[in-house]
């Protein structure tokens, strides 16, 4: 039953959204920001500081939350951050059909937990470190990246050799634009979606990326990676390829 479920929840259409989304980090788990992987499979979120939630709340599961369980709020219940400090909580993904009771914990009530399917677990914590005031200026002062559009319709200079730092805010589900391409990427595809699939960020989190816009290229190839996937095109009048942290351009 378990393989069926797993096979059956890898053809289910991506959920994408009409816009870029505000993005309530307390209020997703793993299934909304498909951070559900096979049992066994680890993860994470980084919780920034909050606060008490402002409406109900239904999650399931004491030690062992269901897997519709808000991350941030279940890591309060289990008494592993704080509304005032946040952190980075790692969890493992589980499978199971035990009941675990409900409880109140820390300002929250849970129901209990009583049917099969994934949970997760916790099974690590550090600190919540704030962006630096050098990182929230990159940011600013970066391109602003759209998730509706690729990246010739950036409105900025991208003829071949220019350099690019674009911002990609945080967002929900899989993009609108995806991208043609592996490593090299068409002009025609959305940078913040090629970033996701270069493995450069993870969506509901955003981030900052730098790259080399090109010129023409006879054909981009398919691929899928960090759950995201690229398509073929080609051929194409422009191109770019990411920059990454490690490395100097050419």
């Amino acid at each position: 039953m378990l393989r069926a479920l797993l096979l059956a929840s890898a053809l289910l259409p991506a959920f994408t959204p009409a816009a870029t989304a505000q993005v309530n980090i307390w209020r997703l788990n793993p299934v909304n920001v498909n951070l559900q992987d096979r049992p066994g499979d680890t993860n994470f979120l980084v919780c920034p500081p909050g606060e008490p939630p402002s409406r109900l709340l239904s999650m399931d599961g004491t030690g062992t939350y269901g897997s519709a369980s808000a991350i941030s709020y279940a890591a309060v219940h289990d008494g592993l951050i704080t509304y005032n400090q946040g952190g980075r909580v790692e969890y493992e993904i589980l499978y199971g059909d035990d009941p675990i009771p409900g409880s109140t914990q820390n300002g929250l009530t849970t129901n209990d937990l009583t049917w099969e399917g994934f949970r997760y677990t916790f099974i690590g914590v550090t600190p919540y470190i704030p962006p630096t005031e050098t990182e929230l200026a990159a940011q600013a002062a970066a391109v602003q990246g759209d998730w509706t559009v690729p990246m010739d319709g950036l409105n900025v200079d991208v003829t071949p050799g220019t350099e690019l730092s674009v911002y990609c805010p945080p967002n929900i589900g899989f993009p609108d634009r995806g991208a043609a391409g592996t490593d090299l990427y068409s002009g025609e595809s959305n940078v913040c979606a090629a970033a996701i699939h270069r493995g450069l960020f993870r969506i509901f989190e955003g981030g900052l990326v730098s790259l080399i816009a090109l010129g023409p290229q006879p054909q981009f190839f398919a691929s899928h990676r960090n759950r995201q996937h690229s398509f073929n095109g080609g051929p194409y009048p422009s191109s770019f390829v990411f920059i990454l942290p490690d490395e100097e351009s050419p």
